[in-house]
């Protein structure tokens, strides 16, 4: 009887030992299977966010290296980055043809760029504080907005005045998000730089004629705070070899001082070396300092400044052209009536012998005319086709015998209306000199 009772309870106890066994190893077999499904969705995830990261990387990329130029300025750019994608930005924003200021030229309109509008051009830097695709979104339509807007206005305040208001109103998309920005216009023609802040590192700019560095300041606070918020505009008047660097934000403010000791260090070297210099220092810092940020290191010199460069056919008909082009230039930078006066006066005698003596007034031959500002004063050269003439003979301190004559007058004439006045290529060319006044 008890041998029957121990087996029976021996039986149950196999029984449920097998139950508990098969029961384990179900849920096993589901937790093996939810395992499964984790790891292919934690795949799928990493693939989906390296995807996020490489359209965002190949985008930033793109925009850095976007085919836009500022006409005679030398634009060099350096981006250190890590594997996250940062909010840092920057871009090259053309001024296309606008009518708003559009004339008839001395050179006939062909293209969508008109000889006028070449000579502009705007560019904008900053950083948000957002990163990853949600920031290469964005930077993209930061961008947009602003050549939207640079189309049609040229004042600094302005775009980032439109800017801000897209950003404030993109808030309901992003939350607590902003941006600083430093938005600059190039206007070749004037010489000049407008700028305006909007809470970013002020740019370095070094005059090459007072060789010295100082920091673009201007006050401005940060994109999205406010709507219509307004931004103070500043202008500086460039040169020949003038510099300017700008940066995102890398380090501490007490830090970002030392920078334009760096650059100012380095400011006699060309371009590419200095940014090297300064992106080798700026790394060894950051590193040094424990900081893993990205960051954009942007340098523009200004090689050359001409309003206008022309090549004429020497027919006497080109004189009132060349000169009322240059006129139109010269009151574009605040010429008043005596100095364009003098500055007409001046251009009739020089192109009549350029064309008359220079070229014999064979159309077939050419006149080259180049007009540049130069330390807020303006240059026209002017070179004929000839042979030149011996023009150390010229004594300016003497009276012509004849000043009504058609011949001997004219270089007499121009040296007294004009601030300076010097011949080179033997004679056949010559620089006028006139100050704004």
């Amino acid at each position: 009887m008890y041998h029957i009772l121990g087996y029976t309870f021996l039986a149950a106890a196999l029984i449920l030992m097998a139950a508990l066994f098969f029961s384990k190893s179900k849920e096993n077999k589901k937790l093996l299977i939810k395992n499964s499904l984790l790891e292919e969705e934690i795949r799928n995830f990493t693939k989906k966010l390296d995807e996020d990261l490489r359209l965002a990387h190949d985008f930033k990329r793109q925009y850095l290296t976007n085919n836009h130029s500022l006409h005679g300025v030398d634009v060099s750019v350096r981006h250190f980055s890590d594997s996250v994608v940062g909010g840092e930005f920057f871009s090259l924003i053309p001024l296309d043809k606008n009518p708003d200021r559009c004339r008839r030229c001395i050179e006939p309109c062909g293209s969508s760029i008109c000889h006028l509008a070449k000579n502009e051009g705007s560019f904008i830097i900053g950083d948000m504080n957002i990163s990853g695709l949600p920031a290469a979104l964005m930077i993209a339509q930061v961008l947009s907005t602003a050549e939207q807007v640079a189309g049609s206005i040229t004042s600094p305040g302005k775009v980032l005045e439109r800017v801000n208001n897209f950003i404030y109103k993109s808030k309901s998309q992003q939350h607590n998000f902003y941006t600083t920005a430093f938005y600059g216009y190039i206007d070749q023609r004037k010489g000049v730089l407008k700028y305006s802040h909007g809470g970013h590192e002020p740019p370095i700019y070094y005059s090459r004629s007072a060789n010295k560095a100082r920091r673009l300041e201007a006050p401005g606070l940060v994109l999205g705070t406010n709507l219509n918020q307004r931004f103070e505009e500043k202008e500086v008047y460039l040169s020949q070899g003038d510099k300017i660097i700008m940066y995102t934000p890398l380090l501490e403010e007490k830090e970002t001082v030392n920078l334009l000791g760096l650059v100012t260090k380095n400011i006699q070297e060309n371009m590419n070396s200095l940014l090297d210099n300064v992106e080798k220092e700026l790394k060894n810092l950051a590193q040094s300092k424990g900081h893993k940020r990205n960051f954009i290191l942007v340098g523009l010199e200004i090689v050359n400044t001409p309003f206008g460069q022309y090549k004429v056919p020497a027919h006497l008909f080109m004189i009132s052209k060349v000169t009322e082009e240059v006129i139109f230039i010269a009151q574009q930078l605040g010429m008043r009536n005596k100095g364009i006066i003098a500055l007409r006066i001046s251009l009739n005698e020089i192109l009549s012998n350029a064309i008359i003596h220079g070229s014999g007034k064979d159309p077939n031959k050419s006149i080259e005319i180049v007009v540049w500002i130069e330390d807020k004063s303006l240059k026209v050269k002017v070179k004929d086709s000839g042979k030149g003439f011996d023009y150390k003979k010229l004594d300016f301190e003497k009276i012509p015998e004849d000043l009504l004559a058609e011949e001997g007058r004219g270089l007499f004439l121009v040296k007294h209306y004009v601030d300076e006045m010097h011949f080179d290529d033997g004679g056949s060319s010559i620089t006028i000199t006139k100050v704004i006044d």
